[in-house]
């Protein structure tokens, strides 16, 4: 009879653990990402989309007649796209302030400034007539330097100015703002 009442007490123990039921229950929900286009460009001396000003001394005949170069100024991109990159000047002819009586030509831009990419780590291809060595005539219009530039957090360029202002200007300080734009593609 012992064994009679632990086999039934066996079998309803197992035949209970077969019905038993789950304690848990699961739920979703959905998540979405809402990603804009990003863009940021700063010159890397300031860490700003500002550049430190550039001074290009002019002290022999020589500076005056074959011209004054500068040294790099290096340029960070930062985006989430494929972008290409312009530059311009403010005017075409050079802002001037100097002592008074100075007799002061206009200086227009376009005979005096020029720009070369010294280095290209963009991604993206310099475009013609831009290239190392070659210094190009900057105006008022734009001109596009660099296209296909990829996306990426540290995408980065560098220029060289040449200033060769002859002798028919007057003593003093000439100013042009030179403004690079980088647009996404």
């Amino acid at each position: 009879m012992k064994k009679i009442v632990l086999f039934i007490l066996i079998i309803s123990c197992l035949s209970g653990a077969a019905f038993a039921q789950s304690s848990s229950v699961s739920g979703h929900q959905i998540v979405n990402l809402q990603m804009n286009n990003i863009l940021e460009f700063t010159f890397t001396n300031t860490n700003s989309n500002k550049g430190g000003t550039v001074t290009i001394p002019f002290s022999t005949m020589r500076d005056y007649t074959q011209g004054v170069s500068t040294g790099e100024q290096e340029l960070r991109i930062r985006t989430n796209k494929k972008f290409a990159i312009g530059v311009k000047t403010s005017a075409s002819y050079f802002d001037y302030s100097g002592a008074a009586g100075t007799a002061a030509t206009a200086m227009p831009v376009d005979s005096v400034l020029g720009v070369e990419v010294a280095s290209n780590h963009t991604g993206g291809q310099v475009l013609p007539p831009f290239g190392s060595g070659r210094y190009v005539s900057l105006s008022s219009r734009n001109l596009d330097i660099v296209n296909n530039g990829s996306h990426g957090s540290d995408q980065r360029f560098s220029v060289k100015y040449k200033a060769t202002p002859g002798l028919s200007h007057g003593t003093g300080t000439y100013t042009v703002d030179v403004i690079f734009t980088a647009t996404q593609q």
